[in-house]
Parts: structure tokens; C-alpha cells; sequence
């Protein structure tokens, strides 16, 4: 306990004190222009002011899809990743080093590089498709409500797909390949060995994945924040955005705060079920 005692001290500086001012703060009506002491008790209001705004949907949806959209896309790709880099191909660690690269990259270098390669007039993107004569014209990737969802998680997977490969990898590689070849004796196939040993003994790292994963996905901000601001009209304002957006830009800090804290309640809500259901299941 002594041991511990230094690192629950900086948790209860940097997560424990800010976040339990933030809730103190959610019950007032802290408006940062009139002061940094001039706010009142106003107790719900700002809970009940979120969920009556029209437009508190359409954040929680915009949440939803980049949130789900994500986990599916990168879950699939990292973990084809992962079963292509685990054979014995030749210069294995070559390609296991380059995958890692957008892994390192700093994020916002990352959303940065993205944004230039998607812009409509300059983008490299556009360039190449025209001059492969794939379009006639420039496409609005980022501008485009339809076109900007897709172009945010291709991004969003060359970034954080490596995190999936390489736990993944990991997992793989505590497989004992005597049951491979066991599996091969009885006469079990390729998708019979996957389905039945791979993702069985992959299930604990992908349990462990889709949570954490859920929850950072979810407090998502800079890619979103530096590849649109949350346009085009909106439509990926989520609600780490208008969190930001709220306290940062408009300086309403105790509204801000409510966000913040519902945004909290909810991941809390699915990290107990979630980890509920994961047990009952026994993994």
C-alpha cells in the first residue's frame, strides 16, 4: 500500500479532482466570461437543457456511428492483419515494423496528413483518381455528409488499426500450434480451426480490446476536430465535440461540464455491462 500511495496521488491530482469539479461545475451555471467565481447552484438544468435540445440526437447518433463503425472496421482489418503477419513470410519483421508506423505517428500529424490528401482542389487523392481517369472531377470528401463518415474511419483505421494487429499478434502467437495440428488430423479446415480454436483463444484480447477501444473511440476529439470540426452542417459533431465546442469556443463551462459528465454516465453504463455479460460468458 505504501508502494502504491505515489501513483494514487497523481491519479487523485490529475483524474480524481478535475472530474469531480466537472460534476461540481455541471450543477451551475458557470458561464467563463462573467468570472471564474460568479456561477449559482442551478441543480438539473443543464442535464435537462442537453437532453431537450433538438439537436442532442443527432450528437448521439454522430457518436454511435463513429464509434461502432470504428470498432467493425478495425477489429476486421486487425485481425486479418495480425493471422497474415503471424505465417512464416519472408521478411515477416520488415512488414511488422512498417504497420506500426501510423501507430507512432502522432495523431494530429496523422488527421493533418489525411486532411491534405482528401482536399478537394490541392488533395492528392483527387488528383490520382483523375488522372487514372477513375472521376471526372473533384469529389468533396470532407464537405460531402455522405462521403465525410467514410473518409474519417479509412483515416481512422490507418491510425489505429495497428493497435488492434499488434495485441492481436500477441494473442496469437499464446496459441499452441500442436492444436492446429490436431484440429488438421481430425480433418478440421481452415475456417473450422479459426472458428473453433483462433477465436476462442482470442476471445479475453478482444474482450479487452472492444472496451478500451469503446471508450477512447468514444472520447475521441482531435482527428474528428482537425480533419472537420464536426461539419459539414454538423453531421460528425459528436459528443466529444460539442463538449469541446460548448466549453471551449462558447465558454459556457458548467453546460460543458453536464456533457462531459453524461458522456461519462453512459460509457460507465456499457463498461459495466459489457464487462458483466464478458464474465457470465465466462472469458
Amino acid at each position: 500500500m505504501l508502494l502504491l500511495l505515489p501513483a494514487l496521488g497523481v491519479l487523485l491530482v490529475v483524474v480524481a479532482f478535475p472530474f469531480l469539479r466537472a460534476v461540481q461545475w455541471s450543477f451551475t451555471d458557470f458561464y467563463l466570461l462573467k468570472g471564474l467565481t460568479t456561477w449559482d447552484f442551478i441543480g438539473l438544468e443543464n442535464y435537462l437543457k442537453f437532453f431537450r435540445d433538438p439537436k442532442t440526437p443527432g450528437y448521439l447518433v454522430a457518436s454511435a456511428i463513429w464509434v461502432g463503425a470504428s470498432l467493425a472496421l478495425q477489429s476486421s482489418l486487425g485481425l486479418a492483419l495480425a493471422i497474415l503477419l503471424n505465417r512464416p513470410l519472408r521478411f515477416r519483421g520488415v512488414y511488422r515494423a512498417l504497420v506500426l508506423v501510423p501507430w507512432v505517428t502522432p495523431t494530429v500529424v496523422t488527421a493533418l496528413i489525411w486532411r491534405w490528401i482528401l482536399h478537394e482542389q490541392w488533395g492528392i487523392l483527387n488528383l490520382s483518381l483523375i488522372r487514372l481517369g477513375v472521376i471526372r472531377e473533384s469529389i468533396q470528401w470532407l464537405s460531402n455528409e455522405r462521403l465525410v463518415w467514410i473518409s474519417l474511419l479509412v483515416m481512422a483505421a490507418w491510425r489505429f488499426v495497428p493497435f488492434w494487429y499488434v495485441n492481436i499478434l500477441a494473442g496469437l502467437q499464446t496459441i499452441p500450434r500442436e492444436m492446429y495440428d490436431a484440429a488438421a488430423i481430425d480433418g478440421a479446415g481452415r475456417i473450422g480451426s479459426f472458428w473453433h480454436i483462433t477465436l476462442p483463444h482470442l476471445r479475453p484480447v478482444l474482450g479487452v480490446l472492444f472496451l478500451l477501444e469503446t471508450v477512447w473511440r468514444a472520447n475521441e476529439f482531435s482527428t474528428i476536430w482537425v480533419m472537420t470540426e464536426g461539419g459539414p452542417a454538423g453531421a460528425t459533431t459528436t459528443l466529444a465535440i460539442v463538449a469541446y465546442r460548448t466549453g471551449f469556443q462558447y465558454h459556457r463551462i458548467g453546460y460543458a461540464a453536464s456533457i462531459g459528465v453524461t458522456l461519462t454516465i453512459l460509457l460507465s453504463i456499457f463498461a459495466w455491462t459489457y464487462i458483466k455479460r464478458v464474465r457470465m460468458e465466462g472469458v
